[in-house]
């Protein structure tokens, strides 16, 4: 109960990251910063990181099956549109 409860409050804190995250994101693209592309990089890789890890705490038992399907789905459609199969 416990690990499920930390799972739900890391989710909602990274969901809030990365909506701030997009914000900071706009607003610099916006005003066309020259450090835009340097910030670039580390956000992708912040959010990336984050993701895995919400993703290893909050994967139960029972959504296993659920998320390989979704993920083996993924990889094929990206497959597709990179082959142009789309």
């Amino acid at each position: 109960m416990e690990m499920e409860r930390i799972a739900r409050w890391a989710f909602i804190a990274f969901v809030v990251i990365a909506i701030v995250m997009g914000l900071v994101m706009g607003y610099l693209a916006y005003n066309l910063d020259p450090n835009f592309d340097n910030i670039d990089g580390w956000v992708t890789l912040v959010l990336l990181v984050l993701g895995i890890i919400i993703g290893l705490v909050s994967i139960t038992v029972e959504e296993v099956q659920p998320f390989l399907i979704a993920a083996i789905a993924l990889i094929v459609w990206l497959a597709a549109r990179m082959f142009g199969l789309h």
